[in-house]
């Protein structure tokens, strides 16, 4: 036997679908861990926030700030007249350590194959591209991926 529903019951059920992830398979803003005003992407990324806020407290750190951005390319035009669009690098977070070194850091967890088995860090091409070209544009910096 066919259940029939109302419209509203059908709008219900495809809210109830679109909760948790968007289109492109990243999680939707209110879906996001948050503390003290910050979205994090990632459950290990507010547990490293936590981290490093303890650590500021204690001394060893100083300077934490979450979601730091840094330009590596400004909006342009080339000769063609086609635009060309900014491209920024943004990290988790970025603080300065106890020697007054400046450090960006990444939080990256490992990745889980289909039969539980850990794997590598899940990087993306894009990631890596834009990681290897802050690398480049700022030496002076000490970058760290830090895997959780």
């Amino acid at each position: 036997m066919t259940e029939i529903w109302t419209k509203d019951q059908y709008h219900e059920y495809l809210e109830s679908q679109k909760r948790g992830k968007n289109k492109h398979g990243s999680r939707k803003k209110k879906d996001k861990p948050t503390e003290d005003g910050y979205f994090f992407d990632s459950y290990p990324e507010l547990y490293r926030y936590r981290d490093l806020k303890l650590l500021q407290r204690k001394g060893e750190i100083q300077n934490l700030i979450v979601q730091p951005r840094k330009i590596l390319r400004k909006r342009s035009v080339n000769r063609n007249g086609q635009k060309i669009p900014q491209w920024a690098y943004k990290a988790d977070f970025s603080y300065i350590d106890s020697k007054g070194i400046l450090h960006w850091e990444d939080v990256k967890s490992l990745w889980t194959d289909k039969k539980g088995n850990k794997g590598g860090t899940a990087m993306e091409r894009g990631y890596i591209l834009s990681k290897n070209e802050f690398m480049r544009q700022y030496p002076d910096i000490v970058f760290v991926e830090t895997i959780y």
